[in-house]
């Protein structure tokens, strides 16, 4: 398997994309594709973006949570974050 990249690679369809991700992650490529159903573009945030942004985060607390790890540092034992 080869080193985890993100996104299409040049000249690569959402197919042979998604073909490419299944083999390198979970080692599958015994599979029917179906058609496409959604198509989501990445966004880097900052931290004032996540604080500003009228979006529904999971957790819902996100812009809460990276606040408190900038200002203060990781937790000294995992956060709980629910269902």
């Amino acid at each position: 398997m080869g080193a985890a990249r993100r996104g299409l690679d040049p000249g690569e369809s959402d197919a042979d994309g998604l073909r490419r991700e299944l083999a390198e992650e979970l080692v599958l490529d015994d599979f029917e594709l179906g058609p496409l159903l959604w198509r989501r573009e990445l966004r880097w945030w900052t931290a004032d973006d996540l604080r500003r942004s009228r979006e529904v985060f999971g957790p819902r607390r996100l812009p809460e949570l990276i606040a408190e790890l900038l200002e203060s540092g990781a937790p000294s034992v995992p956060l709980e974050l629910g269902k």
